[in-house]
C-alpha cells in the first residue's frame, strides 16, 4: 500500500537521518512513522478524522514536546494543513535560533498566501541556513506579491548563485506549496453519505479516487482505495446506472483483465453501441473513453460518431469540467473545438477552456489587447500561466505594459510550474527564463 503523502523537505530529511538521527525529533518521527500502515488503511476506509486522531495520539497533545510537534508536523502537512499550520508556528515561536523550523514556517505561511509573514521567516531561515537556493527561490515569489519587484529580482539571483540546493529541489518545494493537495476530508465526507445509502456520494468517491494527485508529478487513478469502492458498493442493491458505470471503470483499474474480457464488459455495459448512454459523471466519462481508446477498442473518430453527439447533448446543461474536457478532446482537430471551448468556459469557469479558446484565436491572428474575452480572462484566472502570458505575445518588449504583463505571467508560473523538456514534467526553466528576461527589462 503507498504510503501518505507526507511532507519532510530534503533539509529536514537529511536532519532527521543525518547526524541527528539519535535525536529527540527523529526518534518521535520514528514512533509515529509506525503507526502509517494502520493511519493508511483508515484513509482507504474512508477514515480521515480516525487516522488523523491515530497518529495525534502517539504524542498527545497535553504531553507533547516541541520537538514531537515538529515531527507530527511533517505527518500533517499534507492529511491535515490547518493542524501542520499551528504545528508549524508553535516550533518556530520556540526556536527562532533554528533554520529548519523557521524555514517549514515561511512555507506554511506561503502556502495559505501570507506573503509578508513567509518573506520575513524566508529571510530569517537564509540567515541561518547553507546558502540553500529553494529558499531564496520561493522568497522571490513573496516579494513579487508584495510588490518588491527588485527584491524578488535580487532574491532569484541569489537562487541561482546559492551553493547548495538545485532547481529540481526548488521544483519540488514550489510544488509542495502549489500542488494538489489530496482530499481526504471530502473523501471521508462521501464515504459516509455513501454508506449510507446515498449512490450519488458512493459515484463522487469513485471520481475522486479516478484521479487522485499525489503531486503534480504523479497522479492517475489510486488503485488501492478503488478496491476499497468496490467492496464497499459492489454489493448495493439497484445502484442504478451511473453507480454501475462507475463501478465499472474501477473493476477495469483494478483487476489485470484480458483485453478480450474488458473488451466483452463494456459491450455488455452498452458502451460500444452506436448510441451508448454515457455516465453524467465527467471523470467516469473521462476514464471510459480514455480506456476504450487507448485499448483500441473503438477509433477516435467511431468514438466521434457515437460519443460526441450524446456528449454534446449533455454538454449543454452540465458545469462538469471533465465532460466538456473529454468533448473538447474528440474535437481536437475539428472546427467545433472553438465552440466547445467557449461552452466549456462559460458554464465550467474552467481555465483550460480559455486558454485553449484564446490561444486558438492568437494563432488565427484574431487576438487583441483589447479583445473583451481576453481581458475577461486575464481578471478571472490570474493565477493561469498560459492565461497571463498571451499578452506577451501581443506587447512590444518596450512597452511598460510588456514589463507588467511579464510579473503577472512568473506569478502565474509559480502556482502550476509549466511542463517542459522531453519527459513533460513541471518544470522551473521557463520561470528561470522570465526571471532572466525581467531582469533585463529592469536595467534598461
Amino acid at each position: 500500500m503507498k504510503r501518505l503523502a507526507l511532507f519532510i523537505c530534503l533539509s529536514l530529511k537529511s536532519f532527521l537521518l543525518g547526524e541527528e538521527q539519535k535525536g529527540p525529533v527523529a526518534e518521535a518521527y520514528r514512533e509515529i512513522d509506525l503507526k502509517i500502515p494502520e493511519a493508511n488503511q483508515l484513509l482507504a476506509e474512508g477514515k480521515w478524522t480516525e487516522a488523523v486522531r491515530l497518529l495525534n495520539s502517539v504524542h498527545p497533545k497535553d504531553q507533547r514536546t516541541v520537538d514531537q510537534s515538529q515531527a507530527l508536523a511533517s505527518f500533517m502537512f499534507q492529511l491535515h494543513p490547518e493542524e501542520s499550520y499551528e504545528l508549524h508556528k508553535e516550533v518556530a515561536a520556540a526556536h527562532p535560533d533554528l533554520e529548519m523550523p523557521n524555514y517549514l514556517w515561511a512555507v506554511e505561511q506561503h502556502r495559505r498566501g501570507e506573503w509578508k509573514g513567509a518573506l520575513a521567516s524566508y529571510r530569517v531561515a537564509s540567515r541561518l541556513m547553507k546558502d540553500y537556493a529553494p529558499t531564496y527561490g520561493l522568497a522571490a515569489e513573496c516579494a513579487l506579491r508584495l510588490g518588491k519587484v527588485d527584491e524578488a529580482l535580487e532574491l532569484w539571483e541569489k537562487s541561482e548563485k546559492a551553493q547548495t540546493g538545485t532547481l529540481e529541489e526548488f521544483e519540488t518545494e514550489v510544488c509542495k506549496i502549489h500542488g494538489p493537495q489530496p482530499k481526504h476530508r471530502e473523501r471521508e465526507a462521501l464515504m459516509t453519505r455513501a454508506k449510507a445509502g446515498d449512490f450519488d456520494a458512493a459515484v463522487g468517491v469513485i471520481e475522486l479516487d479516478l484521479e487522485w494527485p499525489e503531486d503534480w508529478w504523479n497522479s492517475g487513478p489510486n488503485k488501492n482505495f478503488l478496491q476499497v469502492d468496490l467492496a464497499t458498493f459492489a454489493g448495493l442493491k439497484e445502484p442504478g446506472r451511473e453507480l454501475e458505470l462507475a463501478l465499472l471503470a474501477a473493476k477495469l483499474v483494478t483487476e489485470d483483465l484480458e483485453p478480450k474480457k474488458a473488451k466483452q464488459i463494456l459491450s455488455d455495459a452498452g458502451l460500444l453501441l452506436r448510441k451508448p448512454v454515457l455516465p453524467a459523471n465527467g471523470r467516469v466519462l473521462s476514464f471510459l473513453i480514455t480506456y476504450i481508446h487507448d485499448h483500441e477498442f473503438l477509433p477516435k473518430e467511431t468514438l466521434t460518431k457515437n460519443w460526441g453527439a450524446v456528449m454534446r447533448d449533455q454538454a449543454k446543461k452540465s458545469k462538469d469540467p471533465e465532460l466538456h474536457n473529454a468533448l473538447a478532446w474528440l474535437h481536437l482537430d475539428s472546427p467545433e473545438l472553438e465552440s466547445i471551448d467557449l461552452q466549456g468556459w462559460k458554464q465550467t469557469g474552467d481555465a483550460r477552456f480559455a486558454a485553449s479558446y484564446l490561444s486558438g484565436q492568437m494563432e488565427a491572428e484574431k487576438l487583441t489587447l483589447h479583445s473583451p474575452q481576453l481581458i475577461q480572462a486575464l481578471k478571472q484566472f490570474p493565477d493561469h500561466y498560459v492565461v497571463q502570458s498571451l499578452p506577451l505575445g501581443l506587447t512590444k518588449r518596450e512597452s511598460p505594459r510588456y514589463r507588467s504583463a511579464l510579473i503577472e505571467t512568473i506569478k502565474a508560473d509559480y502556482v502550476k510550474l509549466p511542463r517542459a523538456g522531453v519527459i513533460p514534467r513541471p518544470s522551473a526553466k521557463p520561470l528561470m527564463q522570465a526571471f532572466h528576461e525581467l531582469a533585463e527589462i529592469s536595467k534598461e
